[in-house]
């Protein structure tokens, strides 16, 4: 067993000494005040430790988990392990470094374990006040949060105690602590630098004893809908809305690393979406030539509506009508942006003569791209589907790149192009008349799947059974009506495309060891695989799949009504189910509708998290483990201190971790 003291923690030590020693190396780097102690960590017995904790005096120290995944981005595996507090002989020291290190070989309410076992020993700090502090509220995603409680934080963490709560937003003070002006203003500028310092928002576990601030452990902020959402927010200073209905995100609503680099490459101005539209005369905006429309938030796919109405005219002031989305979300699956004079540049009222006159020309484009387009289409479909169907599997991730090139860009084109011109002979033909427009529909589905445009995702011929269940349902195959049909059978072409990207993925995983992970890698990585980078991005993928988004994000909140039983929001997200009021977890099985009513978020109760669809609790604050892995579990939790007086078992609850209430549904 290796023991390093906290200080003289190398970066190799930090590697194998897990995520709570790492972030306590990084504090005591960046000059803050961190009691004393060693990183434990790998095989043997605790000779070194106790042998280490006699020279220092043998103090009464803290005996803390350290597993390698622990503390993490996206995951802090909050409470899931073992803690002693005030271990002061050997033999008590010894059985406490068993048991924590024992008690992450166990499985935990993330379903998982959190890799090789470590631990933290630090000399016990017996506190007038203890708590945390957030770089952002979780809840709202800006401005500082920190909590406090009297005594040892242990009470706030594990849900028995209801913190004071002071949010710092500007200079707006909200709230109170235990703690005096200054060291509120000192603990604030702290959280500011080491967030600034690891270049990541982060929350930490304070304590102040003697007067004196102790930072105890430092971990990143877990995302939360609340987080993810301001961030959207900040990127832009547009109105505008972004759109997990987009019609892309049907076929592909989480693209994998893979998929999200081919789709990037697709939808930019230089890929299929850009080539296209310039061959019809249309042209992209600045902004959205520079970075693109399409948006990951948490790790979900959203169209930015205000770019995807800036992809057809540069700085012609379309746009979406925003207040008639919020009532009717299902029009942004195909959104139809009007102009809106409000929103015209200086840019574009200097050079209008110039717009209306590319306008004339591009509607000129477009009218003859409907009379050429379908010759021009048949002959490039008839080559690219030969060359495709005749593609030997890649070698090199540099044979993989440039297919990826091709179909992004040339194949995606054709496609994008025919996709315009059919849906301009939709808007063109009268209503009465559009049900007669007949699409194409193709004989050979083999290449074809569900989420079709997701890499990782298998093809209909890998899934023989459902296969076979598609083809007896389907309609029988037909030519379609003229550049109407064109439709399809683009989008066909650039799916037979796919198709063979992802068998030379699935062999390049194979080649390269990284198997189904080669879908979570870089094109620049498959020469040079890096297994744990690709691990690493599944797993934040899976966590960040977790958190509940809404399907349309707006620039700004509408304005919410006031809720009849209003608490404090700990973990966001909505949710309805039966209301479930155990006494104990032993003698609890609960429905799979459950909302757990609970006294507390004792670490315990994290267990049944994954089995219900929301908690309320009528303890518990912010970084009470509870609050922490319903946040990264995605299941929104509320505290209401009342809730087991006021909720009977059996009843119907609407629970909205976002507005922090409860109420009967």
């Amino acid at each position: 067993m290796t023991v390093v003291p906290l200080g003289a923690l190398t970066e190799a030590d930090a590697g194998r000494a897990g995520g709570k020693a790492r972030g306590l190396r990084a504090l005591l780097a960046g000059g803050h005040p961190v009691p004393p102690g060693w990183a434990v960590f790998g095989e043997g017995d605790a000779d070194a430790l106790v042998a280490a904790w006699r020279a220092a005096g043998a103090p009464a120290v803290a005996v803390r988990s350290s597993a390698a995944a622990e503390d993490g981005a996206t995951a802090s595996f909050a409470g899931q392990f073992h803690t002693e507090l005030g271990v002061r002989d050997e033999a008590a020291l010894r059985a406490a470094l068993r048991e924590v290190m024992a008690s992450q070989l166990r499985t935990t309410a993330y379903g998982g374990r959190a890799g090789a076992a470590a631990a933290v020993v630090q000399e016990m700090i017996e506190p007038e006040c203890a708590g945390v502090a957030f770089l952002r509220d979780p809840a709202t995603g800006s401005g500082i949060l920190i909590e406090s409680v009297e005594g040892r934080g242990d009470a706030l963490v594990s849900g028995r105690a209801a913190p004071l709560r002071l949010r710092i937003l500007g200079e707006e003070r909200t709230g109170s602590t235990h703690l005096s002006p200054a060291l509120e203003r000192d603990l604030a500028a702290r959280v500011a630098a080491v967030s600034r310092q690891l270049g990541a928002a982060q929350d930490i576990e304070w304590a102040v004893a003697g007067g004196r601030l102790w930072l105890l452990q430092t971990r990143p902020q877990t995302p939360t809908a609340a987080t993810l959402v301001a961030d959207l927010r900040a990127s832009t200073r547009r109105r505008t809305a972004w759109s997990a209905l987009y019609s892309l995100a049907e076929t592909c609503p989480a693209p994998t690393p893979m998929t999200w680099e081919f789709l990037q490459a697709l939808t930019s101005w230089e890929g299929g979406y850009g080539r296209a539209f310039r061959r019809l005369g249309l042209f992209f905006r600045a902004d959205v030539r520079r970075e693109g429309f399409l948006r990951l938030v948490g790790a979900r796919l959203y169209a930015d509506l205000d770019r995807e109405a800036g992809t057809y005219f540069g700085e012609w002031p379309l746009a979406h009508d925003l207040e008639a989305l919020r009532t009717s979300p299902a029009a942004a699956s195909r959104p139809e942006p009007r102009p809106d004079w409000t929103r015209a540049s200086l840019r574009l009222w200097l050079t209008l003569p110039w717009y209306i006159w590319k306008l004339l020309a591009a509607q000129r484009t477009i009218d003859r791209a409907l009379v050429t387009f379908p010759a021009e289409y048949a002959r490039f479909e008839t080559g690219e589907r030969t060359w495709w169907a005749a593609a030997a599997p890649a070698s090199t991730g540099a044979e993989i790149a440039a297919r990826f090139e091709r179909a992004a860009g040339r194949v995606g084109e054709f496609a994008v192009a025919a996709s315009v011109l059919a849906a301009t002979v939709f808007e063109r033909t009268p209503v009465a008349r559009r049900r007669e427009l007949r699409p194409w529909i193709g004989a050979d589905l083999a290449h074809r799947g569900p989420r079709e445009m997701e890499l990782a995702a298998p093809r209909w011929r890998e899934l023989p059974a459902e296969f076979e269940r598609l083809r007896a349902s389907a309609p029988p195959p037909r030519e379609g009506d003229g550049v109407y049909a064109l439709r399809e059978r683009g989008k066909d072409l650039l799916l037979r495309a796919v198709d063979v990207l992802r068998r030379d993925l699935l062999l390049a995983g194979e080649r390269t060891g990284l198997g189904s992970d080669v879908f979570f890698a870089t094109l620049g990585e498959l020469d040079r695989p890096d297994p744990a980078a690709a691990a690493a991005r599944r797993s934040a993928r899976e966590a960040l799949l977790r958190i509940p988004l809404p399907p349309l994000i707006f620039h700004e909140d509408a304005p919410a009504p006031a809720a009849a039983h209003a608490g404090t929001g700990l973990a966001p997200g909505t949710a309805q189910g039966t209301a479930l009021l155990p006494d104990s977890i032993a003698a609890c099985s609960p429905a799979a509708d459950a909302v757990l009513v609970l006294p507390d978020l004792d670490p315990a109760w994290t267990l049944l998290f994954t089995r219900v669809r929301a908690v309320v609790t009528e303890r518990g604050g912010m970084l009470s483990h509870g609050a922490i892995v319903a946040r990264e579990l995605g299941v929104p939790c509320v505290c209401v201190p009342d809730a087991r007086a006021r909720f009977r078992e059996g009843m119907r609850l609407r629970v909205d971790g976002d507005a922090g209430t409860a109420e009967p549904a």
